[in-house]
């Protein structure tokens, strides 16, 4: 007989003893490697709970290239440069990782910056999101912010409406791009 207070506990056990079968082949490729390189993102599910991902890329003794998501770190306090640093080290110490071994590679913020610069690991700034923050600053004051200005009132009235959203779809499929011009044009204008 189907029991339904089992199924979630039997899932839990199942997954768990995946991970830890998981976790223990990865300990044993990440032995015999002579570095790794790390990225880390933060992001907020829909209840407003923080998460860090850190995640590892490395190659093993064949030049195989791998890219492992090391743990989803649940942040219960904000993330502090130092509250990161602790989520980090805690990561690294349970894949017995030495952070000498480690380049971590960032974006620009303020609080990941600050806590990499802290540990013993060589510090990457991901050249995209730096390339980003420049195209950015260059189209906030420039001439062409006002057209992006009206694309984006555009996106949002189709976004908004039930009617122009099944329009824009329909026309996409059939792709009459000057029907889509001529029916979303005054949207912009």
């Amino acid at each position: 007989m189907f029991s339904f207070e089992r199924f979630p506990f039997r899932l839990f056990v199942s997954s768990c003893i995946f991970t830890s079968v998981l976790v223990t082949q990865i300990k044993s490729i990440l032995n015999g490697i002579s570095g790794i390189a790390i990225t880390t993102d933060g992001g907020t599910n829909n209840r407003t709970k923080h998460y860090q991902a850190i995640t590892g890329h490395f190659l093993d003794n064949r030049f195989n290239i791998h890219n492992v998501v090391l743990d989803l770190v649940y942040m219960d306090e904000r993330s502090t440069a130092d509250n990161l640093v602790a989520k980090i080290r805690q990561v690294l110490e349970s894949y017995s990782i030495d952070e000498r071994k480690v380049t971590a590679v960032c974006d620009n913020a303020a609080n990941i910056v600050a806590a990499l610069g802290s540990m013993n690991v060589n510090v990457v700034r991901c050249a995209c999101h730096t390339l980003q923050l420049a195209v950015l600053d260059a189209l906030k004051d420039g001439p062409l912010n006002a057209v992006f200005s009206k694309i984006r009132d555009g996106v949002k009235k189709i976004r908004d409406s039930v009617l122009l959203s099944k329009i824009f779809e329909d026309l996409q499929r059939i792709d009459r791009m000057f029907d889509l011009l001529r029916i979303l044009g005054p949207l912009f204008y």
